[in-house]
């Protein structure tokens, strides 16, 4: 009797050492599993690859691996761009977010880009955008600006933006007119550039104000250095980040080219004219943005 109550904790230990041992290894042989798989449904070994690395250096768990790469495979077989959870974990990992936050957000990401899919995938098809793309002076390909479209509108889903102001803003890009002055990658910059602009300016005016920017002949370069040019603005002559928009939509009517437009930004002159000058009706953020016109600053 005594001897059996010393060997049966050993025992009970062994058993639930084996246990781990097993599940470890179960889980061990799903991850090998869920890489073949990814591999078959078209995602890169190599971010496979650097995926795996960068969450054993930071202790992900194989399950919480899975839940990523599961994701990944879910959104290639759906047509939708992968690399995006790929490259969001990576950058997660690399930040020290916790793998359960990375894991809720790159499931966020499929949901927005399924719907961002939902929603460019018609208008595509329109026949001014394949004109366009038929045109186009550049090497992206159709899948390829799908792709990137989807990416860059999701951006605006997952600010809550609503699928209506989406298709409102498309609707006006997809208009000859506009897309006779632009290239594949500008529709993608100025869709990226939408949801920063919608922080500072309700979500018509901020379609309208990247319809406007297309038609003035701003390339992708441009829109993607116009927010932060924007920014430096509003620091600079301490004004409302709406009161900055109208200033830019005033130097566009007025047929400022993009790039003069974009330096007058860095140089403080909102309306286009000396450093500080504001457009008429624009005062400082004191007053959000109208003119006491006893200052001297109105026009």
């Amino acid at each position: 009797m005594k001897y059996f109550k010393k060997i049966l904790p050993a025992l009970l230990f062994g058993l639930i050492s084996l246990s781990i041992t097993n599940n470890a290894y179960a889980q061990k042989t799903q991850v090998g599993a869920l890489i073949k798989q990814a591999k078959k449904a078209g995602i890169e070994q190599q971010a496979l690859t650097d995926l795996q690395n960068r969450a054993k250096e930071r202790g992900v768990s194989d399950q919480q691996l899975q839940a990523i790469i599961k994701t990944a495979i879910s959104m290639s077989e759906e047509n939708l761009p992968s690399n995006v959870v790929i490259q969001k974990s990576l950058e997660g990992f690399s930040k020290g977010i916790p793998a359960n936050r990375i894991i809720s957000v790159v499931r966020q990401e499929h949901q927005s880009m399924k719907q961002a899919a939902g929603i460019i995938d018609p208008w595509i098809q329109k026949s001014s955008v394949q004109q366009m793309l038929k045109h186009s002076n550049s090497q992206m390909s159709k899948q390829i600006f799908r792709n990137e479209l989807a990416k860059a509108t999701s951006k605006s889903i997952m600010r809550n933006m609503s699928s209506e102001t989406i298709n409102g803003v498309l609707s006006q890009i997809g208009n000859e007119s506009v897309l006779s002055h632009a290239q594949p990658s500008d529709v993608v910059a100025a869709m990226g550039i939408l949801p920063d602009l919608s922080s500072s300016a309700n979500s018509k005016t901020s379609g309208n104000f990247v319809v406007r920017a297309l038609k003035g002949g701003f390339n992708s370069d441009d829109l993607q250095k116009l927010p932060s040019a924007m920014r430096m603005a509003q620091q600079r002559g301490e004004l409302p980040a709406a009161s900055v928009l109208e200033g830019v939509l005033n130097q566009m009517k007025k047929g400022v080219p993009a790039r003069q437009i974009i330096q007058n930004l860095i140089n403080g002159k909102i309306g286009g004219g000396p450093p500080g000058n504001k457009p008429p009706g624009l005062g400082h953020k004191g007053n959000h943005g109208h003119s006491n016109g006893s200052n001297g600053n109105g026009s």
